[in-house]
């Protein structure tokens, strides 16, 4: 009977601190800068390029900025997150949560981590997600670069996703050339998504393609991106896995 007893108490308490993680959302979105980290045009983007690939495969990767992590722990942060929000289907539980918490002052500490849901927990295990953190997120994060190390991180967890992503297990350098070749190309790809929504534009199409992982393929007649929109999260779970770092 106490062991019962303790078991109730200790759900009881679980289920209560639900509450004091970020809402679901009302309008449901991938991307959800509640930092204010992203412009307009780097979450039209970055949404509109994780619904095609939400659509073409199943897997629903969510993005979440935040500035106050409410006394969690960031990976506690990210699952309570993935489970409450429900983040990818309840059939395959293939959902991801992309946390991050800029840095906000000098005595402060930035902090990312990725959560992924049971079903992605093979090919996201824990040394891929704080690969990917690392190696990713956190070098572009250091010098305030959240886009480009948000967009690249992304690519990432759907590389590791589709058996293409090998995690380094090595602490991170400094930005080397190929760093600098994912920001030109982060910058050109902003620069067409600029373009392609302007009234010089003819429509037409494009594929964005980051270390030999791409976003997917897109085409419009207005040259906007044809995602389809965002059906909504569909229930799935999440047993605590992932990885993540601070800097």
């Amino acid at each position: 009977m106490k062991t019962l007893f303790t078991s109730i108490l200790l759900s009881l308490v679980s289920v209560l601190s639900y509450a004091d993680v970020v809402a679901r959302p009302q309008v449901e979105r991938l991307v959800n800068d509640f930092a204010n980290l992203l412009s307009a045009d780097d979450i039209n983007f970055l949404e509109d390029s994780l619904v095609n690939y939400a659509n073409r495969t199943s897997n629903q990767i969510v993005i979440l900025t935040v500035n106050d992590l409410d006394g969690y722990d960031p990976a506690d942060y990210a699952y309570r997150v993935g489970q409450t929000w429900g983040v990818g289907t309840k059939a395959n539980n293939n959902g991801v949560v992309i946390l991050v918490k800029p840095k906000l002052s000098e005595s402060d500490r930035g902090q990312a981590f990725i959560a992924p849901g049971y079903g992605l927990e093979g090919v996201l295990p824990d040394i891929t997600c704080s690969s990917i953190v690392r190696d990713e997120m956190i070098r572009f994060f250091r010098n305030d670069d959240y886009a480009v190390g948000i967009f690249s991180g992304a690519v990432a967890v759907m590389k590791a996703c589709e058996g293409e992503y090998v995690a380094s297990g090595s602490p991170e350098d400094e930005l080397d050339f190929i760093d600098y070749v994912v920001i030109a190309i982060m910058i050109a790809i902003i620069l067409w998504y600029l373009w392609s929504e302007s009234p010089f534009s003819s429509g037409g199409g494009g594929y964005y393609s980051s270390r030999g992982s791409g976003w997917g393929s897109f085409s419009s007649g207005s040259g906007s991106f044809s995602s389809g929109g965002f059906g909504g999260f569909g229930g799935g779970s999440f047993g605590g896995g992932g990885g993540g770092g601070s800097w």
